[in-house]
Formats: C-alpha cells, sequence, structure tokens
C-alpha cells in the first residue's frame, strides 16, 4: 500500500541535508587545498626574494605552474648559471603566454649570451620596432653585430647614445671605436662625456691615458695612469706606457722603476724592457748596470740587434773606453752593414783609439766611400780626413 505523499518529506529533507553537508565538505577541502597552494607559492617566492634558488624553484614545481612561477624559475635557472635550463622555461614560458617585452628582453639577453646570436638579433629587432626610444634595445643588439665585427654596431651604440647620452656603456663603445681608428678628437669628445658622468670610472680614465699617450702628450698619459694607479689597477700595457712615457720627459728613474716592475712581475725575458732599462741606467751613468740589461736584451734576441751593439758602444765610449767602443761598433755592423751612424761612429772611436793617426783614415775613406752622395755625416768625416792628412804631412815635413 503506498504511502502518503506527506510521510516523504521527512527522506527528501535528509537527502538535502547530506548534500548539503557534501557541498560543504568539498568546498572546505577546496579551500584548504588552495590555502596549501596559496602557502607553497609564498614559501617560493620567499625563496626566490632571499636568492635561494635551488630551493625555489623546487618549492614552484610542486604545483601547477603560473605565468610567475615560470619567470622566477627562468631566472632562477639563470641566476644559478644554468643557462640550458634557463632557456628551457624561457621557451615555455613564451610558448604558453603571451610575454611582455621586459620578459622577451631578457630572453634575448640569455640567447646571446648562449652564442644563439640569430635569434637573439630577431628578438632584439622586434623589441626596437616596439620601443624605438628604448636606448639598451639598440646597444644590446650592437653587441651581437660588435661580435660579428661587423661595423653595424658602431651605428647601432651611436643610436643608443643619441637616445640617451648617459648610457655610459655605448658611449665607451664609441669612445673604445674611435679611438682604435686613431681618431683622437672624436674619441677625446665621447671619454670626456663619459668622465663627467662618472669621473673615476676606470674605463674612461683608461681610454684617456691612452689617447694622450698615443698623441704623444707623455706628461699628459702620466698623469692619468696615476689616477689608474690610486684604483690599485695594474696591467702589463699601462706599466709600458708609463715607463716610455717617464723615459720621453726625461724621468729616468720613475722608468726605471716601471721597466723594473715590467721585468720582475710580467716578463723577464722580454728584451725590449732589459734593453730600455739598460739605456735608462746609462744617461744616468750607472753604466755597469745599464750594460748588464744591454748584454741581457742582445742574449734574448733573435733578430737584427745593431741597435742595442750601438747602445753599448755609446756606454763605453762616454767612460773613454774606445777599443771597446770599436768592438760593439764592429758588432753592430755585422748585425745592419747599412747602419750608417755605426760607420761613421766607428771611424770616430778609432781615431780617438789609434795615437798615430794613420790608422783611422781607413775608416774615414770607408764611411766616405760608402755614403758619398747622401752621407748625414759626410761633410764631417771629410773635414776631419783631411785635418789628418794636413797633419801628417806637417809632421813628415
Amino acid at each position: 500500500m503506498v504511502k502518503p505523499l506527506a510521510s516523504c518529506i521527512p527522506y527528501q529533507s535528509y537527502l538535502r541535508s547530506v548534500n548539503r553537508i557534501v557541498v560543504l565538505i568539498l568546498v572546505i577541502c577546496s579551500l584548504k587545498a588552495s590555502s596549501q597552494v596559496d602557502e607553497t607559492l609564498r614559501v617560493a617566492d620567499s625563496l626566490y626574494a632571499l636568492g635561494d634558488y635551488s630551493k625555489a624553484i623546487q618549492s614552484y614545481e610542486q604545483g601547477e605552474l603560473s605565468e610567475k612561477g615560470l619567470i622566477n624559475i627562468a631566472r632562477a635557472y639563470d641566476a644559478l648559471g644554468n643557462k640550458v635550463k634557463s632557456l628551457e622555461y624561457y621557451d615555455i614560458l613564451i610558448s604558453k603566454y603571451e610575454t611582455g617585452s621586459i620578459i622577451q628582453y631578457e630572453y634575448a639577453k640569455l640567447l646571446a649570451n648562449t652564442q644563439a646570436n640569430e635569434k637573439a638579433d630577431s628578438i632584439f629587432k622586434l623589441l626596437i620596432i616596439q620601443h624605438p626610444s628604448n636606448p639598451n634595445y639598440y646597444y644590446q643588439s650592437g653587441l651581437l653585430f660588435e661580435k660579428r665585427q661587423d661595423s653595424i654596431a658602431n651605428d647601432l651604440f651611436l643610436q643608443a647614445f643619441k637616445i640617451d647620452t648617459t648610457h655610459l656603456n655605448a658611449t665607451y663603445k664609441i669612445a673604445r671605436y674611435r679611438l682604435s681608428k686613431r681618431k683622437f678628437k672624436e674619441a677625446k669628445y665621447y671619454i670626456n662625456i663619459g668622465l663627467k658622468n662618472n669621473p673615476i670610472s676606470s674605463r674612461f680614465i683608461n681610454l684617456s691615458a691612452l689617447r694622450l699617450y698615443y698623441t704623444k702628450d707623455y706628461h699628459g698619459a702620466i698623469a692619468a695612469y696615476a689616477l689608474l694607479l690610486e684604483q690599485q689597477i695594474s696591467n702589463v700595457q699601462m706599466h709600458e706606457h708609463l715607463a716610455f712615457s717617464y723615459g720621453k720627459t726625461n724621468q729616468y728613474e720613475k722608468a726605471i722603476e716601471q721597466f723594473t716592475i715590467l721585468i720582475n712581475q710580467y716578463d723577464d725575458e722580454n728584451p725590449s724592457y732589459h734593453y730600455n732599462l739598460g739605456k735608462s741606467f746609462m744617461v744616468l751613468s750607472r753604466f755597469e748596470k745599464g750594460r748588464s740589461h744591454v748584454e741581457i736584451a742582445i742574449a734574448l734576441q733573435e733578430l737584427p740587434i745593431d741597435a742595442e751593439y750601438m747602445t753599448l758602444a755609446t756606454s763605453y765610449n762616454r767612460l773613454g773606453k774606445y777599443g771597446k767602443t770599436m768592438k760593439f761598433l764592429r758588432r753592430a755592423l755585422e748585425e745592419n752593414p747599412k747602419n750608417e751612424h755605426a760607420l761613421y761612429q766607428l771611424a770616430v772611436a778609432a781615431d780617438n783609439f789609434y795615437e798615430e793617426k794613420q790608422f783611422a783614415i781607413p775608416f774615414y775613406e770607408n764611411y766616405i766611400k760608402s755614403y758619398l752622395k747622401d752621407g748625414r755625416y759626410l761633410e764631417l768625416a771629410q773635414s776631419r780626413l783631411s785635418d789628418i792628412e794636413k797633419e801628417l804631412h806637417f809632421n813628415k815635413d
């Protein structure tokens, strides 16, 4: 027998109560799960912010990766030096989301750092089209062309500078390029802008020192290099330029100091260092020490070394040791028979060495015969030969 409808009401009410409980449980579970996800992301974000990148990556990968999570994982791998994994996550990020210029820029820079230059170049070109007033896009694109040794790089650096004259990286590239092309006036303009924006920039001070040295402003070069020394900067080129600059300005003690640094700290088998150190000692009449370094320079060289023998000859000549002077002049001529100065000085040394002046005559005659048309010392040699012959004639009478 069918029960009246009224008797079913309690049962329907029970079902509704059960449904509400189920829904409530599902909501609670969902909220709990959402809370757990939020907590995981919060922990991952905190670890990333603190620079604990490995743990941050592990935390992000525990849940479903959001756009922000992918960005931070890609950046974290880059910070850890794992360029391959970083690129992998940038690829996922860019394929999954419509990323903005910042992510595209980071991605292109990373591609450039991993030698994927063509792909990086295409992104930078697109960024330049989209944001033509952003100087850094031109600069980064310029770096790619610079790697290929393409002169377009300099046009891009110049465009970056025109947009932002405080862009020191672009300014430096322009100045260095102008300097390498010996466009010293143009280089000076950009160097001065760089120094105006950052007066203690070692790279712009170095460019300034190089320009001064190459334009033979040796006093200015010394002052510029002194600023680098104050910053505890030291390299072989700097000490070479200082050594030669001190020599050109007759500051031989300081030149000796720099050549000694070059020999002791950089290359003790460089014949040029020993030779110039020896010359500096000799200028200060420290002949024995000077000769020892010139002799080392001679021993180290395989190419013609007539200049070194000439220096030794000069040192002995100044001491009045004409026999040794002649010895080293002969060696200089063996190395370079066309050394006119050595041939003439050999005649002068013979003139000083021999008491009987007739023995000096063949030396002067040899020089006159060799350089009869255009000798630099022709008149001097002819005049002295004539004097000797007259003297011998009168003594004979």
